[in-house]
């Protein structure tokens, strides 16, 4: 059976020659690093902090930096360096490092005297705020920066680090004038997530905390949606597998935005592709000569996916992507059943552009998508739907990936495309809860630990809620994987 290229994103990975500002960069607390008596306070405001707009106090006539240039890819993978108090996320696309080396390589060669005798006596020096300028850290490292306020008695600035999202207090004697490279854009995108917003409309301090241990210094994968307003990007993130979006709402640190829906009529669906039509192409020979057995499985009563006869299944674990529930690949050594699924897969690709648009949409309802990735077809369970950005968030039904998709990508499913069961499923451990009061940033690793750092797995089907199996996973010595998840208050057992 054909699968569905590879995530975008080395997990973790991070450039080899990408000079890292300091943590303390990105406070808990913006206090903490505040100059005291800062000058030119005024209009600022402690909430501002970048300065690409080209705003300065007072009108004074600095040079500004040239704003972040358009985006060339809306899906693309990216390092994440930043993430403000106001859960704004500063990231950048990895196609940018090229860029992004010839800036640091450039400054150093220009201040490397300055960094290896120990920078230079700045005693008459002084500073405004939104003065550009260059900051000289430790023995090698340079950033493009912007003075944010001024501490004259302590002879320090707050300085904003345009190519990274972050603020730093930096002496005088460890600044330089001038806005060296001006002609490079600032290197850092500014983006908020799509589709949710804080619970009671303000971020909770530990969510802050555990986007910046979770995601500062990592990479991931962003798909950007709709056009940039204010400078900022509305965007979806995937880390780990996750959708973040989706995991702070399922942690009850985020709440949907209006138009997340389960349910779609018909009419609803005409009158969104009315405004965004499909590109409809006339059925090929081969089509039209099973035009009887792409009846949809929408007419009389919703179909599901076969349900796996027998109880026990060899798998592995994919990646996670809902803390509700684990996502299981089941394998197989049957050479026929494996062709009989690498011959749907070749149906999908020749009869898939010819299934008609969804008739309705419910939660948990079969259907084919076309990959953005790849652009070809896929089985899929729908899971939700954004009237207002038009996209259907589905479960891949083959292999193990959750994906937003266009409406005018997504087609009925046959019903001769439903006697296979899927490979990928999604499941519960039977007699077991995900807790929601558990260390968010430490989710991640323990399922990395207990299940995809081993395996294979045996996994025992003891029921189903719905359409989801309850499961009893098992390995080689038919131990539980999860007993430290349980041991760690991460699982707990229902009454």
């Amino acid at each position: 059976m054909a699968e569905k290229d590879e995530d975008l994103v080395s997990k973790n990975r991070k450039p080899l020659d990408l000079p890292v500002p300091e943590q303390q960069a990105v406070p808990a607390d913006k206090s903490a690093n505040k100059p005291e008596d800062a000058a030119h306070e005024g209009e600022e405001g402690e909430g501002n902090v970048a300065r690409e707009d080209g705003e300065r106090a007072g009108g004074s006539p600095f040079l500004d930096w040239l704003p972040p240039a358009p985006i060339a890819r809306r899906h693309f993978e990216a390092y994440i360096t930043a993430v403000g108090d106001d859960g704004i996320i500063y990231l950048y696309d990895f196609e940018q490092q090229i860029t992004r080396n010839l800036i640091r390589n450039t400054l150093y060669a220009k201040y490397k005297l300055d960094l290896q005798y120990h920078y230079r006596d700045e005693t008459d020096t002084t500073w405004e705020v939104g003065e550009p300028c260059i900051v000289l850290r430790g023995s090698a490292e340079t950033f493009r920066g912007v003075v944010i306020k001024v501490n004259q008695e302590k002879r320090t600035c707050l300085i904003y680090y345009i190519d990274y999202g972050r603020e730093v207090v930096v002496s005088f004697r460890s600044l330089r004038k001038g806005a060296d490279l001006r002609h490079i854009p600032i290197q850092i995108l500014k983006c908020t997530l799509n589709r949710i917003h804080p619970v009671e409309n303000q971020w909770s301090r530990d969510t802050i905390d555990y986007l910046r241990i979770s995601l500062v210094e990592k990479s991931g994968v962003a798909r950007v949606v709709g056009e940039e307003v204010d400078g900022i990007l509305s965007i979806e993130l995937k880390f780990w597998g996750m959708w973040v979006s989706d995991l702070l709402v399922d942690f009850e640190r985020a709440e949907y935005e209006d138009g997340i829906v389960k349910y779609c009529s018909v009419e609803e669906i005409k009158e969104l592709l009315e405004e965004d039509p499909l590109d409809s192409d006339e059925p090929s020979s081969s089509a039209a000569s099973s035009k009887e057995d792409q009846q949809p499985a929408t007419n009389g009563e919703l179909l599901t996916y076969p349900k796996y006869s027998g109880n026990e299944h060899p798998c592995f674990m994919s990646e996670i992507n809902d803390v509700t529930k684990l996502p299981v690949q089941i394998f197989y050594e049957d050479k026929e059943l494996d062709n009989q699924y690498r011959a749907l897969h070749d149906e999908l690709q020749s009869e898939g552009m010819n299934m008609p648009p969804l008739n309705g949409i419910f939660e948990n309802k079969p259907c084919i998508v076309l990959s953005s990735d790849n652009f070809e077809w896929y089985r899929a369970s729908i899971m939700s739907f954004s009237k207002r950005e038009s996209v259907v968030k589905v479960k891949y039904a083959d292999h193990s990936d959750i994906e937003f998709i266009p409406l005018a990508n997504t087609r009925e499913i046959s019903t001769k495309w439903l006697k296979l069961p899927p490979i990928n499923l999604s499941v519960k451990i039977f007699g077991m809860r995900m807790n929601r009061k558990a260390n968010m940033a430490i989710i991640g690793r323990r399922y990395a630990e207990a299940f995809f750092q081993r395996g294979p797995f045996v996994l025992v089907i003891k029921g189903y809620e719905g359409v989801t199996p309850l499961v009893e996973i098992r390995d080689e010595d038919n131990d539980l994987p999860y007993e430290k998840l349980i041991e760690n208050d991460i699982l707990i057992k229902l009454d």
